[in-house]
């Protein structure tokens, strides 16, 4: 605040110069005011437009806001410069996929590696806009080139085992999961995948446990409750099942109840009566589902 006071103090005797407003702007961000923070840049790029670490900051500061967009347009300013450096570019590919615009993001993540090819959050970053874009082959190999850089990045192997798990290719997923929690068994997201992959495969007792420690760590996600509930109706633990959905149910209920009602893993818990009642139970406001997707 005293930093501020004097630069305020510099602009009112007249000092309206470019580093003025630039350093100014840097205080009102570390300030966490950032509306007045972009302000601040916008009056220092009247005076020098080409200055990367304005347009830069800018961007940070929009992106505080959750104005991604006008975040981009700032990047977009910086990388027009010529001067560039990797994480300029990497930090736009970021944004991009943030926007879903997946196959710019890439493009973004490329220039970043034509920087520096030895960054490897860039390569695995890299894999998952190619994953939501469904090119799964060229997802593995960017994370190949991750897992070559650093063999403990963990997110690289849990999404390489996506990958190939959308390949049709299990066994070489619960590889890749395996690998990913010998190095990080505390994310719940890799036990869930795990646990689902071995439910596919009809290894139930391996699924259950899975899908145990998975809520070990989320005790909150109505997926992989619903998940174990399969696992536990087909090993025949009918109670144990309709204990899981009713957990499900009370975290989403509407989806659970979709979910449940036609889903052949139930098939032997279609004449329970527990069953039945979990399904035409009354609910109030249904609460948000813990994500869109379990892995996003």
């Amino acid at each position: 605040e005293a930093s501020l006071a004097s630069y305020d103090l510099a602009i009112a005797h007249g000092t309206n110069t470019h580093e003025v407003w630039f350093e100014r702007g840097c205080l009102l961000c570390q300030l966490k005011r950032y509306q007045e923070a972009i302000k601040s840049f916008d009056r220092a790029l009247a005076y020098r437009p080409t200055h990367l670490e304005s347009w830069n900051n800018r961007a940070i500061a929009y992106c505080q806001l959750g104005a991604y967009e006008e975040a981009v347009q700032s990047y977009d300013k910086a990388l027009q410069m010529g001067t560039a450096q990797v994480m300029d570019w990497y930090f736009h590919g970021t944004l991009l996929a943030h926007l879903d615009r997946y196959s710019e993001a890439i493009y973004s993540y490329d220039q970043a590696l034509i920087c520096d090819a030895n960054r490897p959050l860039i390569w695995c970053d890299r894999g998952i806009a190619l994953s939501w874009l469904e090119q799964f082959p060229a997802a593995i190999s960017s994370y190949d080139q991750a897992l070559k850089r650093q063999p403990d990045l963990y997110q690289a192997w849990f999404r390489r085992g996506l990958a190939l798990k959308e390949l049709d290719r299990p066994t070489e997923a619960l590889i890749a999961f395996e690998s990913a929690l010998d190095i990080h068994a505390l994310d719940p997201d890799i036990w869930a995948a795990q646990g689902l992959t071995l439910l596919e495969m009809e290894d139930y007792p391996a699924a259950l446990i899975a899908h145990h420690q998975a809520l070990q760590l989320d005790p909150q996600n109505d997926q992989i409750w619903y998940n174990q509930a399969c696992c536990q109706a087909h090993l025949g633990e009918i109670d144990a099942a309709i204990s899981s959905l009713t957990k499900a149910f009370q975290l989403h209920p509407e989806q659970i109840r979709t979910l449940a009602s036609t889903d052949p893993d139930f098939a032997e818990l279609q004449d329970h009566p527990d069953f039945q009642a979990l399904l035409h139970r009354q609910t109030g406001e249904s609460p948000m589902p813990s994500s869109l997707s379990m892995f996003n």
